[in-house]
């Protein structure tokens, strides 16, 4: 599969804010991989968002730049949340791999928000951003 970048510059047309928003979510991301060498909940974080980049490029290829691509977020991210909940552990329990996934969870929550009003808006016909 060949990694298609004109999702990056479309979002980079967009508005600032959610440029920035998205610098925010693959920061995140990318700090997955540290982490998953000392923590199974990131490995499974980390597995997440392979699958999710595989999907949102899928879904960028068929659809274009739509509110269709918030749907591999909600695919993804909804069963990992459930997970992290279900195994998470009060701060001062916590390695700092597991600090750390709370923020994850903070972030990956805050743009599922975003991405269900995406999809509910896609379902009514407001495709576009």
């Amino acid at each position: 599969m060949e990694l298609d970048f004109g999702l990056v510059d479309r979002i980079a047309q967009g508005p600032q804010w959610v440029y920035w928003w998205t610098r925010v979510i693959d920061v995140t991301n990318w700090l997955l991989i540290p982490f998953a060498f000392i923590d199974k909940r990131a490995r499974w974080a980390l597995l997440a968002w392979v699958c999710n980049i595989v999907i949102i490029i899928t879904l960028f290829n068929v659809y274009g730049y739509s509110r269709i691509l918030g749907l591999s977020h909600i695919i993804v991210w909804l069963p990992l949340l459930i997970y992290l909940a279900k195994n998470r552990r009060p701060l001062n329990r916590e390695n700092v791999a597991g600090i750390y996934l709370h923020w994850f969870v903070l972030i990956i929550t805050i743009s599922m928000l975003f991405d269900a009003l995406d999809v509910v808006r896609f379902a009514y016909g407001d495709t576009q951003f």
